[in-house]
């Protein structure tokens, strides 16, 4: 009788732990945080959009996409948002390849960033010196054919005045944000289109993601256990890396 409770408990703990190995991890609007913009210039993207059927994240590389039934804002990016994934997903149909896991590729690897040389600070702009404005002479001839002269300053356009090409908070290389290194950025080329293997890295790590083939330059369909999305490829250089996709 003993062996019989033993053998059944043993059972039981075999079931609980299969049952667990199966159940899928749902992602979380925690899990979207870090697909959104961190980019001065990209405000509209740096929070969590929600569309009344998904709560999205994206950084204009990447869209990931979860269920959720919180209101629908009146931002246009919600509807943006929404096209982009149904023109992915379209034109992955239209295409007719098989969604797949994403074979294995080389992961990038950190450079010194070429804008600040390895140093992570500030560099200064090389269109006004440093001085954040520019010198202008002006001659001008009049109507009585007099000619006239004049001297005066207008802020750089390049630096917007700040005198430093990729300053960020005053001090600090916006490029790799003051670490001195950025990824060593390589184009992993599928055959129906390229990526950068740092965007590639990303979403390999949600559960159970998938990409289905679509067209070179469109936005290709991605998806997994309870969410969906959209990678946008690269166009093509000389250092990129040809690997086949499964067929």
């Amino acid at each position: 009788q003993q062996r019989r409770r033993r053998h059944r408990r043993q059972m039981i703990l075999i079931c609980l732990f299969s049952a667990q190995k199966e159940r899928k991890r749902m992602l979380t609007e925690k899990d979207l945080l870090p697909f959104v913009s961190h980019e001065e210039y990209r405000k509209t993207l740096q929070n969590i959009i929600h569309t009344g059927t998904e709560a999205i994240a994206t950084d204009g590389r990447i869209l990931i996409a979860i269920p959720s039934d919180e209101q629908r804002e009146t931002r246009q990016i919600a509807r943006m948002c929404e096209l982009n994934i149904q023109l992915a997903f379209s034109e992955g149909e239209r295409c007719g390849k098989k969604w797949a896991k994403i074979p294995d590729f080389p992961h990038s690897s950190q450079k010194d960033c070429p804008e600040c040389d390895g140093t992570g600070k500030a560099v200064s702009c090389d269109c006004c010196d440093g001085e954040g404005e520019l010198e202008l002479d002006h001659d001008w001839q009049d109507r009585n054919h007099e000619w006239h002269y004049d001297h005066y300053t207008v802020e750089c356009s390049v630096c917007d005045g700040t005198g430093t090409r990729n300053e960020l908070k005053g001090s600090i290389c916006q490029e790799c944000n003051g670490t001195g290194k950025v990824d060593d950025d390589i184009g992993i080329d599928f055959g129906f289109a390229i990526f950068s293997n740092w965007l590639l890295e990303k979403i390999i790590k949600l559960p159970g993601c998938e990409m289905q083939p679509a067209g070179r330059l469109s936005g290709t369909p991605i998806r997994g256990d309870g969410w969906r999305g959209v990678i946008m490829p690269r166009r093509e250089q000389e250092t990129d890396i040809k690997i086949a996709w499964p067929e």
